[in-house]
């Protein structure tokens, strides 16, 4: 929605005229609330003309970052300067799963869930790793290492044989995070093709990811 469309656009209007009409000065807050339209015009044009602007910096940007925070000597530097504490609390999820957050003094920074569907007609059957993020600010730093690590030990002590993540295919840092987690490229056909169809739709292509894991006694 626009700033033109908005109800806080006709609701200032609505109260500048009224000002107009209770005061002396009302033909002044009727020009104010219609240099307010047009100021809203104007916004509504310069951010339209922008938008394509701010969005492939925006890509740029965040390719930058995700390149220097892959670089070792980053890696190295980024965990001797920051000093604070991470904290990893757990919580249920649904019946057999799990969602763990990293947690610092300010808040999360970090998650990821992991769970297993046995229903025969679901997609994804087996233990399935999602909702992996975190903070940009902390990445590089071994946050999302160890969450991963953190849900295969889970799933590998309630008796799971492999564990399987979806990739977008052009986060770069992602795969290789997973290849050195000991993750590979897998293919399942039923999911393969509801894959291609949400990228035709979409416009990104997500890939499967699959790892052994040794079962814990």
């Amino acid at each position: 929605m626009s700033y033109l469309d908005s109800p806080f656009r006709h609701d200032l209007l609505s109260f500048m005229m009224s000002r107009g009409k209770n005061r002396s000065k009302g033909a002044h807050s009727a020009i104010t609330a219609e240099k307010e339209i047009h100021r809203g015009r104007f916004m509504d044009r310069f951010y339209m003309s922008t938008l394509p602007f701010i969005k492939i910096n925006r890509k740029i940007v965040a390719r930058l970052i995700s390149h220097v925070q892959g670089v070792r000597v980053y890696r190295k530097l980024a965990k001797r300067l920051v000093k604070e504490a991470i904290l990893y609390k757990w919580e249920s999820w649904q019946d057999s799963g799990r969602r763990i957050f990293a947690m610092n003094k300010k808040g999360s920074i970090g998650r990821v869930t992991i769970g297993n569907s046995s229903e025969i007609n679901s997609l994804y059957q087996g233990w399935w790793i999602s909702d992996m993020w975190v903070d940009w600010r902390y990445r590089g730093l071994g946050v999302g290492s160890r969450l991963t690590e953190m849900v295969c030990d889970f799933a590998a002590g309630a008796g799971a044989s492999e564990v399987s993540l979806l990739v977008f295919k052009d986060n770069k840092a992602a795969i290789r995070l997973y290849h050195k987690l000991g993750f590979s490229f897998a293919s399942v056909p039923r999911i393969d093709k509801q894959l291609r169809k949400e990228a035709r739709k979409f416009g990104r292509q997500q890939l499967i990811m699959k790892k052994e894991l040794s079962l814990v006694r």
